[in-house]
């Protein structure tokens, strides 16, 4: 059921309208390279306990819209550099035959 999904976007954690939304409570770590570091607090119900801690971070990019679109959607082994947690991936570009 949708209810059972969490909606980030829901509430307001740091205070500006121009920052990062979320209904969690985030206890700040530090900064360094110019982001702030936030880890979750592990009091909240909606957190699988199995999964670990969560954790955030949020800084400003300096670069147009087409280079960090180019970056996120980049499957090749440089996006490794910033998500360690990829390995291999392709894109999708048409289901279930075009639309």
């Amino acid at each position: 059921p949708a209810e059972s999904f969490h909606d980030w976007t829901c509430g307001n954690d740091i205070g500006g309208p121009d920052e990062v939304f979320s209904r969690g409570y985030w206890h700040l770590l530090g900064c360094q390279n110019g982001l702030h570091i936030f880890e979750e607090l592990e009091d909240v119900d909606y957190l699988v306990r199995a999964v670990g801690k969560a954790m955030k971070a949020v800084g400003v990019i300096e670069a147009p819209c087409e280079a960090i679109f180019q970056l996120l959607m980049s499957m090749d082994s440089s996006r490794y550099e910033w998500d360690c947690s990829f390995m291999y991936g392709s894109l999708v570009e048409e289901v279930d035959g075009p639309h």
